[in-house]
């Protein structure tokens, strides 16, 4: 797998970790609209995964 597989692979999951968390929001949205502790510490997790992946987005450095 290239770097920017990899890279899109590693901020799929980010999104996915944040999504989830969002979503789990909106479906507490009646009794609680209030972000837990633990839904801001995955949403922390998943922004520095995002970021991480970011390097691996740019260019193999092979021929197109």
């Amino acid at each position: 797998m290239s770097k920017r597989g990899l890279g899109m692979v590693i901020l799929g999951a980010a999104l996915l970790i944040a999504g989830a968390q969002v979503w789990i929001n909106a479906l507490r949205l009646g009794r609680s609209a209030e972000w837990g502790p633990l839904q801001q510490a995955a949403l922390g997790v998943a922004g520095l995964i995002a970021l991480l992946a970011l390097p691996l987005l740019w260019r193999d450095g092979r021929p197109a």
